[in-house]
């Protein structure tokens, strides 16, 4: 009789499957309540690149309307696996799709973008895009690793931050880097449309 050995090799897959059913999972909100200090959105919020939901099921859960846009569809399944558990349907909405295809339906008063613009071919394009989704003085609001991770297509600087914000149109409120961990510098920049 041959016995059956597993194993215990988890893909990335399993462990977005995982989040979905385990809130606080440690892979996919580590950081998120380092930068949620800095941002404090009011009214309806943008999640642009939602990933498998944290930043939105935060805000949904503190009252905000959100709409989570995320291209992949595995992460979208998680994410609305999770809302359903929560019961957090009628404050969390997740669309999948490229976020530069998102149209909305009326304006956002807040858009956040966190470690997202690293993993995009041009990340202009989704900063203008949080441009367009947002109204008049609304607030965006950008994360990124401020060193080169392996998934990452690029490192954007402090200043690179800056300068996506300013070329969409945004006036730059805050920009700096925050250290969590040494492993994990963050550059966060936050945007006010005119």
């Amino acid at each position: 009789m041959e016995a059956q050995v597993p194993t215990g090799v988890l893909t990335y897959a399993d462990h977005l499957e995982e989040a979905a059913r385990k809130p606080g999972h440690a892979l996919v909100y580590y950081f998120r309540d380092h930068y949620m200090q800095f941002f404090h959105p009011q009214g309806r919020i943008l999640d642009l690149g939602s990933f498998v939901g944290a930043t939105a099921i935060h805000y949904a859960n503190l009252g905000h309307k959100v709409v989570g846009v995320e291209m992949a569809p595995t992460y979208v399944r998680a994410a609305r696996g999770r809302v359903e558990a929560m019961g957090l349907q009628d404050k969390v909405t997740f669309i999948q799709t490229m976020v530069e295809d998102y149209q909305p339906d009326a304006p956002f008063d807040a858009c956040c973008c966190t470690e997202m613009l690293e993993h995009t071919p041009d990340p202009q394009a989704i900063v203008n895009k949080a441009w367009e989704c947002l109204r008049p003085e609304g607030i965006f609001f950008v994360t990124s690793p401020a060193l080169r991770t392996p998934s990452s297509q690029r490192l954007l600087t402090l200043d690179d931050l800056k300068l996506l914000l300013l070329g969409a149109g945004f006036q730059v409120t805050q920009a700096f880097t925050a250290v969590f961990t040494a492993r994990w510098p963050q550059n966060i920049a936050e945007g006010t449309k005119p």
